[in-house]
């Protein structure tokens, strides 16, 4: 083997390295970063969509890290001095679904390698409203925004796979 062969060969295990080193210290951190995005993401459109009639389901869309939320928020100091059973207005539903995401958000924000995010909303009635027990959402919410997520997560994926091949 020549000399500009050997000196060719030796740039290209220089740099195989280098890459190798480098992605084992960023990868794990790129990865953590998009769970947290597609977790915000997923978590604003789920709250989006819960049908709204005193805040307490659309309030208890969670996230933990490690884990999936098992029990429900204690709705009454988020909402406000409210009986649990009385109407929200518009603007009080845009403020618990503020208040979701920030919580969310504040959780999310210790997030630093690729972990279990558990998404859940532990509130016993929700199942009901997936149903279409709300005349707000009639055929639910839940199953048609994952289905919608993850499709749009699949063709995003296939997007990046294709550019990675150019």
């Amino acid at each position: 083997m020549g000399k500009g062969a050997e000196r060719m060969k030796a740039s290209l295990e220089t740099f195989r390295r280098e890459m190798r080193v480098a992605l084992q210290e960023t990868l794990p951190e790129m990865v953590a970063d998009v769970q947290v995005a597609l977790a915000i993401d997923l978590v604003d459109k789920l709250s989006a969509g819960n049908p709204v009639r005193t805040g307490y389901s659309r309030i208890n869309w969670q996230v933990e890290i490690g884990s999936i939320p098992q029990a429900p928020i204690e709705a009454v100091r988020l909402i406000g001095a409210r009986k649990k059973s009385a109407k929200l207005t518009e603007a009080q539903a845009a403020s618990v679904r503020r208040q979701v995401m920030a919580r969310v958000s504040s959780t999310l924000s210790q997030v630093t390698k690729p972990v279990l995010i558990g998404i859940s909303n532990p509130v016993e009635y929700v199942e009901y409203l997936e149903e279409g027990a709300s005349p707000q959402r009639p055929n639910g919410w839940i199953v048609d925004t994952i289905d919608a997520f993850r499709a749009r997560f699949a063709d995003k994926v296939a997007l990046g796979m294709a550019k990675a091949r150019l």
